[in-house]
């Protein structure tokens, strides 16, 4: 008896004293739409809700880099504003013959060396970071978490046909979100206690609640010509499968889904970045209470 007195003694003394649960977020890809990543780390960050270990996909990445490398949320709020300018998106483009991609790797390269420094190591960074991409060759799901950031960030975001494949260590990377689009499982297998993931590219096949329009009625009323308009949806309706056996599997504890309007996709809607930073912090802020209630839960 006394033996369990002792016991349940120290048994509180390690509850009361227990570290608070370590939390991931993991940042899904989705082009444009992930300007509401910026909304959702500035929600967080207010609310003092900690950050502990970052999983990117895509644009997931480009937004989850520098804040595990320490940049503020304004700073690289302001940043990425600076970057959808008409001028800056200018002088990444590749007008060459024969390319690989529209945008140049190089000056992308160049630009978030500037941005972080090209010597950049995952080692460097206070925030543990884990950026996704996928091997080309042999359709293999990559987990970067070694090495070089700035070369990361460009296999992560190198959408084929847009930006040419990043070649690290034999291996020829482009966009994780072909196969891992909200790497959920990434930031669990990180160490995770509680993991918070977003996905902005839910809406994209559901309709619009303010326009009633539904997302091919929205793609219908651009220039996109039939096919294209099916080749968009096929990939779509893949894409999202994958990440809803991929969810279902990794169970993350929040999952949020900013409403960001249909029409609004991979490359289109710059002009709206500022209405996207808004939309993942009020999706968000309605959060916060589960996100609380999960926290606490989990420091039982």
């Amino acid at each position: 008896m006394q033996g369990r007195t002792e016991l349940s003694h120290k048994t509180a003394a390690q509850t009361k004293n227990a570290p608070r649960p370590r939390v991931g977020v993991a940042l899904g890809g989705g082009g444009v739409r992930g300007f509401a990543h910026i909304g959702v780390l500035k929600a967080l960050v207010r609310a003092g809700i900690p950050v502990d270990l970052i999983a990117g996909t895509s644009v997931g990445g480009i937004v989850g880099a520098p804040f595990a490398a320490g940049h503020s949320v304004e700073e690289i709020e302001i940043e990425l504003l600076r970057l959808v300018q008409l001028r800056s998106m200018v002088r990444l483009i590749d007008l060459r013959p024969n390319r690989r991609g529209l945008i140049q790797r190089e000056s992308v390269h160049q630009y978030f060396a500037e941005q972080l420094g090209a010597d950049l190591r995952f080692s460097h960074l206070p925030i543990p970071l884990a950026l996704i991409a996928a091997d080309i060759q042999n359709g293999k799901e990559i987990v970067l978490t070694q090495g070089s950031v700035i070369d990361a960030i460009c296999a992560t975001m190198a959408v084929p046909g847009v930006i040419a494949p990043m070649d690290i260590d034999g291996r020829k990377l482009v966009d994780g979100g072909i196969l891992n689009n909200v790497p959920a499982d990434v930031a669990r297998s990180m160490g995770a206690d509680m993991v918070i993931a977003v996905d902005v590219a839910a809406a994209r096949l559901i309709t619009d609640p303010e326009t009633g329009l539904s997302a091919e009625e929205v793609i219908k009323s651009s220039v996109l010509p039939r096919f294209a308009l099916d080749m968009w949806r096929a990939q779509a309706i893949m894409m999202q499968e994958i990440v809803r056996l991929k969810l279902e599997s990794a169970r993350p504890d929040i999952l949020l889904k900013p409403p960001v309007p249909p029409e609004i996709g991979m490359f289109n809607g710059m002009g709206r970045a500022v209405e996207l930073i808004a939309i993942g912090e009020r999706t968000t802020e309605a959060a916060l209470p589960a996100i609380q209630a999960a926290l606490e839960g989990k420091g039982e």
